[in-house]
Parts: C-alpha cells; structure tokens; sequence
C-alpha cells in the first residue's frame, strides 16, 4: 500500500474510532463536541492538501477543498436562521474534507442522503408526538450517510 494511500485513509481511521463516541454525545446531549471535530477537520484538511499535492491532482485539489469551504459559507448562513447547528456545519465540512480527498463529487452525496435521513427521524419524532420545537441530533445521520458512501463506493476509488 503507497504512503498515499494510508495518508489518505488517516482521516476515516480517526472517523472510525470517533464514530461511537460522536453518536452518543450528539443523542444524547444534541452536540458534536469541538475536541473531537476539529482534529478531525484538521486532520482531513492537511490530508486533502498532501494527497492532491503529491499527485499534482490540481484540479482535484480546488474541489476537494472548495466543496466543502462553499458548504461552510452555506451552513454559517443556515445557522444564522437557526437551521442548523454549527457543531453540524463544521462536522459536515471535515467529513467531505476527509472523503472528498478520493472524490469530491461523490462526497457530496452525503448532504442529501443526511437530509434524507434526517426527514425519516423527523417523521418518526413526530409520529411517537414528541413536542414541537424537539430537536433531531444530525451528527448520526452525518455518519451513517459518510459510512454508506464511503461503503458503496470506495471500490471505484
């Protein structure tokens, strides 16, 4: 296996282990806390950088890492009107740092299967009539939606 790869893969190993974790926390106290998530973040980012460097992937390198600075400006401002958190917006920006590094295009698929998902938890909340104003945690449904892409298609990568 090149130095590369294992460079690459650095940030899913620390997703791995930080999984667990992270779904706890986030059920149970609805936060993603930044002594995880920005390692993490950091981690992903120096990785996409060295990766795409190294290959002189210059072209992949501006997607890898302008992706998900564009949803970054995004979040900020859906977090202004209180749709999202911001431990999401910035746990949502590492996890396409850390898979766009293979495919920045395929790492997008994670926002709409997390709103799916998302919109499946809410239905269900609101069928067992939990009080208006509940809010779902996003941070489980980030992961499950980065571990079905990453396990769906890192074959083709």
């Amino acid at each position: 296996m090149p130095i590369l790869d294992i460079i690459s893969a650095l940030p899913l190993v620390y997703l791995a282990v930080a999984t667990i974790p992270l779904v706890v926390i986030d059920y149970k106290e609805h936060r993603l806390p930044n002594k995880i998530v920005l390692p993490f973040a950091a981690l992903a980012f120096i990785t996409a950088i060295v990766a795409n460097v190294a290959t002189q992937s210059w072209g992949n390198l501006l997607l890898a890492v302008g992706l998900p600075f564009a949803w970054f400006i995004i979040g900020i401002v859906l977090n202004y009107f209180d749709t999202i958190g911001m431990g999401d917006v910035k746990f949502l920006t590492a996890l396409l740092l850390a898979v766009g590094v293979y495919s920045p295009l395929t790492a997008l698929l994670i926002i709409p299967l997390t709103v799916l998902f998302a919109l499946i938890a809410i239905v269900y909340v609101i069928m067992r009539k939990v009080p208006v104003g509940t809010s779902v945690p996003l941070g489980p449904w980030l992961l499950l939606s980065t571990w079905l892409v990453v396990a769906v298609f890192s074959s083709a990568w």
